[in-house]
């Protein structure tokens, strides 16, 4: 039998909750880790040896109310598809999707739009790397701008 490399376990939290916890074993861990993995927003712990597991699990129970907590505090996720509403930089913007090919770009006026021709399925990807370019373009002016008043 294969050795179990992710592990999954369910612990009811103060409110009654269910809450699927990952497990991952680590060699390079010294100690039991819990914290919500930022790119799934999953809670996952991390112990030194597939070993841990029962103490891993029991950890978990013990630190459940912080789980649920921080679980809370996670900010809805936004799903990038056409007809949704979202904000760029402080302007609410509808996405759409033009019929046709072309570049993903902005669009004055009342509303205001961010389309993004082409393929239905890979909508939400172009709308993802438009934006995170975008981003990376403001930080670097901004970046530059204090670098130059701080010499």
């Amino acid at each position: 039998m294969l050795p179990m490399k992710h592990h999954r376990f369910e612990v009811s939290g103060p409110s009654g909750t269910a809450l699927t916890v990952h497990f991952r074993p680590n060699a390079r861990a010294k100690r039991l880790i819990l914290k919500i993995d930022p790119k799934t927003g999953d809670p996952v712990v991390i112990a030194p040896s597939l070993r841990d597991a029962k103490a891993a699990e029991k950890f978990v129970k013990a630190k459940a109310d912080w789980l649920e907590k921080q679980l809370l505090r996670q900010p809805e996720a936004v799903s990038f598809a056409p007809g949704t509403t979202i904000p760029v930089q402080g302007v609410p913007h509808e996405l759409t999707l033009p019929p046709g090919r072309g570049r993903t770009g902005l669009i004055d006026g009342p509303p205001a739009q961010l389309a993004s021709p082409g393929s239905e399925v890979t909508f939400g990807d172009r709308v993802e790397r438009y934006l995170r370019l975008m981003a990376r373009e403001k930080i670097s002016e901004r970046t530059d701008i204090h670098a130059a008043r701080l010499r």
